[in-house]
């Protein structure tokens, strides 16, 4: 499969391709769990405006979950990591997985 072709939504996204994903966001989601400590775990994927789509290509967010995180105001008042505060997170799962291969 080539990971770079366009699909602008999940109506347009092959069957194979669906299943590859969810593949790995559970491998990713069990990532989480271990390396982060979080308590739970949110998988979204957003279709249309109206789905509240923002970014019009296929994508699957896998969110770490905490008592009390409010994570559904993110699109509000929260502040997004720089992708230099990010870093350190995926750092963390990228060592999960060498260990865990």
């Amino acid at each position: 499969m080539t990971p770079n072709k366009h699909f602008e939504n999940i109506y347009d996204l092959p069957m194979e391709y669906a299943t590859r994903i969810f593949e790995i966001a559970k491998k990713v989601a069990l990532a989480m769990k271990d390396t982060y400590k979080c308590e739970g775990i949110t998988t979204l994927q957003n279709n249309e405006p109206v789905g509240n789509q923002h970014a019009f290509h296929y994508h699957f967010h896998i969110f770490p979950r905490y008592k009390d995180d409010d994570l559904h105001k993110f699109m509000g008042d929260k502040k997004l990591a720089t992708p230099e505060e990010r870093v350190k997170y995926a750092n963390k799962l990228k060592e999960f997985f060498k260990a865990n291969s």
